[in-house]
Parts: structure tokens; sequence; C-alpha cells
């Protein structure tokens, strides 16, 4: 975590020193043109996550055998063997 910080600390004083290095005016320039650059690439990875398919949900098996179950249970798939369920006291 603290390596973000001090990554973060060095672009502000990397931009600090652009803008004093290049003038305020040309630093707008700079700053437009990145900006744009973003933004365009942003509206790349937009499209690419819509074209993008999902992958298919992975196959659960729930299976409860030789067991003692006290309470509801919605989520077994398959029960076998020596299995009593029971109300919840």
């Amino acid at each position: 975590m603290r390596w973000l910080w001090l990554v973060s600390g060095l672009v502000v004083v990397a931009v600090g020193v652009g803008v004093f290095w290049l003038g305020l005016e040309k630093a707008d320039q700079v700053a437009s043109v990145v900006g744009a650059l973003a933004g365009v690439a942003g509206l790349a990875v937009a499209l690419y996550g819509l074209r993008r398919t999902a992958a298919p949900p992975a196959a659960v098996s729930n299976t409860v055998a030789n067991s003692t179950v006290h309470g509801p249970n919605i989520q077994i798939g398959s029960a076998g063997g020596n299995v009593e369920v029971h109300e919840k006291p």
C-alpha cells in the first residue's frame, strides 16, 4: 500500500514540474490532448467489454450423505445413504 502512495506522490510532483516547465498555456493544451486520448481509450475498453461473452456458469453439485440435517435445506441437490432431516427446535 505504501508503494501506491509513493507513486501517487511522484505523479503529483511530475505534473507540477511539467506545468512549471511548460507554462500554464502549453500545459493546458497538453492536458486537453491527454484527456482526449484517455477518453478514447476508455471508450475502446468499454466497447471491448460489451463484445466479450460471459463465461458459462460452473456446474455445482451439492450432495449430502450419511448425515443428520436440522432446519430448512434448499441447496441439497441429491441425498443418499442414511440422511435424516429434522425441523429446527
